[in-house]
C-alpha cells in the first residue's frame, strides 16, 4: 500500500492528474423545508457521533474495571475517607 502512495504521490508531482470516475453532487439543497432541515441534523448527529463514539469509550472503559474502588470513576481517585482527610486541610 505504502509503494502504491508512493508512487501516486510522483504520480501527481510530475503534474499529471488523476482522473477519478465518482457521482457528482449537487452543493446545497435548495428547500427550506422542515423534513430537509431535520434529515440534515440527523445525518450530522449521527456523523458527529461516528467520530467522537471512539475516544470516548477509550476514555470511559478503562474506569470501569473490576477492580475499581467505585464503577464510573477512576482507580486513582481518592475513597470517601481520603476526602474526609484532604477537607481538613
Amino acid at each position: 500500500m505504502g509503494l502504491i502512495l508512493v508512487g501516486l504521490g510522483v504520480w501527481l508531482l510530475s503534474g499529471r492528474e488523476l482522473r477519478i470516475s465518482a457521482p457528482r453532487v449537487e452543493r446545497g439543497g435548495s428547500e427550506r423545508t422542515f423534513v430537509s432541515m431535520y434529515l440534515f441534523g440527523v445525518s450530522y448527529a449521527t456523523a458527529s457521533l461516528s467520530c467522537t463514539l471512539g475516544p470516548f469509550l477509550v476514555a470511559l472503559t478503562p474506569t470501569f474495571r473490576a477492580r475499581a474502588r467505585s464503577p464510573g470513576l477512576p482507580p486513582s481517585s481518592p475513597t470517601p475517607s481520603e476526602w474526609a482527610w484532604w477537607s481538613v486541610w
